[in-house]
């Protein structure tokens, strides 16, 4: 699905949702998606920190076990 799709798509939701929801119910389930939105984002950026410094870590080990390998073969 292309990105002008996409919003046209979630725009005639929230339009029907507006359409067919009384107001209170319409406020709830805003919240409710704002809230899933967010935890959507929140374990994403939480997965790819969390790799990230999982790289950097093994990274770091690589590196150290090769230094440690050219001082002991310096002589």
């Amino acid at each position: 699905m292309k990105s002008c799709e996409l919003v046209t798509f979630i725009t005639a939701a929230a339009c029907k949702i507006y359409e067919c929801f009384p107001t209170e119910e319409v406020s709830l389930l805003a919240a409710a998606f704002t809230q899933l939105g967010d935890t959507l984002t929140t374990l994403v950026v939480h997965e790819e920190v969390c790799d990230t410094k999982t790289e950097a870590a093994t990274d770091d080990t690589s590196n150290q076990g090769e230094s440690a390998t050219q001082f002991t073969n310096y002589k």
